[in-house]
């Protein structure tokens, strides 16, 4: 059951980025109403232009993939690879860091 929350919520984590940055690099936008979340504030704040990132997001949604389905074949790296990258998407605010933090607690609870 753990098991399948964690393919579950990593998939759907992965899936959305790869879906969503790709998404930008066609359209020129993200999908939804138009109105991204804090983390574009914060990268419009640094200088980087949020609409310009779609290729990081298809680049994340493929480590999401990559990652979550070596967490459930079971090399003992893998864990550490998927703490990191739950850590890195926390920054979504407010989505990406509720599925992130999800998946980190779904993570601590495998054996």
């Amino acid at each position: 059951m753990l098991t399948g929350l964690v393919l579950l919520v990593g998939g759907g984590l992965g899936g959305w980025m790869i879906f969503d940055g790709l998404h930008v690099l066609r359209h020129g936008k993200y999908y939804g109403s138009g109105r991204l979340g804090l983390w574009a504030a914060l990268m419009t704040r640094l200088g980087v232009d949020p609409l310009g990132l779609g290729r990081v997001f298809v680049g994340l949604g493929a480590a999401w993939l990559v990652v979550t389905l070596l967490v459930v074949v079971g090399p003992t790296w893998s864990r550490v690879a998927a703490l990191a990258l739950g850590l890195a998407t926390l920054w979504f605010v407010p989505w990406g860091a509720v599925g992130a933090l999800l998946f980190l607690v779904l993570l601590a609870g495998l054996p």
